[in-house]
């Protein structure tokens, strides 16, 4: 897919349409984290590093994928009029050619762990939406050049993920729920909610639902000793440790 990125800010349908794009390809690289990894720690940061630097910064694996005109970044800040520090955007997301036009023009996505529980401040749950969503719409933290911009549940308790969707939703007494959109074939897991900032601007987040709960119960399993590294073996690969996003 190569668009003209001038046209996004004029055409918020473009935007829309090539963010899903993105987003869709983010989903083929977690799709293939599933088979290439054994374990992955109950740690955001290192789930989200293992996407960024074993994908999304793999110069074959984007390209192959049809998103090379794009870079991903991560831990990025965000600072104020202020000069103060706002946030640090888990993935920015800029086109090679915008950039060069307007440093402003990027898209966000913000990462947060999920376990499907309610227990009020502090649980994944709230962070999902204090620390999540409302940086979005309700303190500015985060920038929304584009008007759209995206989250990743990164599931960590095997839970039925509309369950966790509905328990979120009910967390967000002065917020617009999240509802199911789909936008990405074989990926049941995508979801959407439209909302206003400060400054009464609809913006548009997608939320995607990342499960790797199995793969966190075997890391968990091996630190307590209860399985053997040796025991685990990676799942049907044709290239073993390699991607199958390259196959």
């Amino acid at each position: 897919m190569t668009l003209n990125a001038g046209i996004f800010k004029s055409a918020p349908f473009a935007a829309q349409k090539e963010f899903e794009h993105i987003l869709t390809q983010i989903t083929a690289c977690y799709k293939c984290m599933l088979i290439d990894y054994t374990t992955i720690e109950n740690n955001e940061n290192k789930i989200r590093n293992r996407l960024w630097k074993d994908y999304l910064n793999h110069n074959q694996i984007i390209e192959h994928l049809n998103i090379q005109h794009w870079f991903f970044d991560i831990e990025h800040p965000e600072v104020d009029n202020n000069y103060n520090e706002t946030g640090r955007s888990d993935i920015k997301i800029y086109h090679q050619i915008e950039r060069m036009r307007n440093r402003q023009a990027y898209f966000i996505i913000e990462c947060k762990r999920l376990d499907g529980t309610n227990r009020g401040k502090g649980s994944l749950n709230y962070e999902y939406v204090e620390n999540g969503i409302k940086r979005f719409i309700k303190r500015d933290d985060y920038p929304s050049f584009y008007r759209i911009n995206g989250m990743i549940g990164f599931v960590v308790k095997h839970k039925k993920i509309d369950e966790i969707i509905s328990a979120i939703n009910r967390l967000l007494d002065d917020v617009e729920k999240i509802i199911k959109e789909n936008i990405i074939n074989d990926f049941d897991f995508t979801y959407k909610s439209k909302h206003s900032d400060n400054r009464k601007n609809e913006i548009i987040l997608y939320h995607l639902m990342f499960d790797y709960s199995q793969l966190i119960e075997k890391n968990a399993a091996i630190n307590t000793g209860k399985i053997e590294k040796s025991e685990l073996t990676l799942k049907d690969c044709p290239n073993g440790t390699e991607s199958t996003i390259m196959n």
